[in-house]
């Protein structure tokens, strides 16, 4: 798949950079924000990093958003449970779950706040289960073995990015992103770039096939 991407790479960048202000702006702004952890206090900061990170598709309650937010202030501040991992804020936002709320594993929402409190973390949804073509366990499955099982998918994420940057294997189009973007260079890591590279990879190339840009070959 990573040969796909390069190849692709050129179409992937302009396809970003058309879309700047929903893929990079809003993200350039939200870590700007942060400087001030009481940020995530403010009504603003908070309906614009759930727009960016597509948490109001979940339709979660008051009560899970209250704990998040929360979280994330005191990661942002050296402290709690997102100085742990995913899997910590998972346990915790599974307990947050409100009176009417089905108590379920929020592991892609959890990924995204560690990442927010450092940013060389992976993010983990399912544009990243589909380019890996990871297989998730059934719905209906526990959750702690839910959770062990996307703990592991995860750590596989860490390694693979460190693999990916140590051996230069998108060096050329990482280079092209900051070039590309130069006023939000300093916000993006190298590793949230990647992980900007995938997620739009995996989006684009399901409409390239569809209206002939991209074929299959045996």
């Amino acid at each position: 798949m990573y040969r796909h991407l390069r190849k692709h790479g050129d179409a992937i960048l302009a396809h970003i950079e058309a879309n700047a202000d929903r893929l990079i702006a809003p993200y350039t702004r939200i870590v700007r924000e942060q400087q001030d952890p009481t940020c995530c206090r403010r009504e603003r900061y908070q309906r614009e990093f759930r727009h960016y990170w597509a948490m109001n598709v979940a339709r979660l309650s008051d009560s899970f958003y209250e704990r998040y937010f929360s979280i994330l202030e005191d990661g942002l501040g050296g402290t709690g449970p997102a100085l742990i991992g995913p899997d910590a804020v998972a346990r915790e936002l599974y307990d947050a779950a409100g009176d009417y709320e089905r108590r379920k594993l929020q592991f892609s929402f959890a990924t995204k706040l560690v990442h927010m409190v450092d940013r060389r973390k992976p993010v983990y949804d399912s544009y990243v289960v589909k380019f890996y073509f990871l297989d998730e366990i059934a719905a209906g499955a526990e959750f702690e073995a839910k959770l062990a099982q996307r703990m592991t998918f995860y750590k596989f994420l860490e390694r693979e990015h460190r693999r990916v940057l140590e051996g230069g294997l998108f060096a050329d189009l990482v280079q092209q992103f900051r070039t590309r973007h130069a006023y939000s260079s300093d916000v993006f890591t190298d590793e949230k770039i990647v992980d900007t590279l995938i997620w739009q990879f995996a989006a684009w190339v399901r409409n390239a096939v569809i209206d002939g840009r991209v074929a299959y070959s045996v």
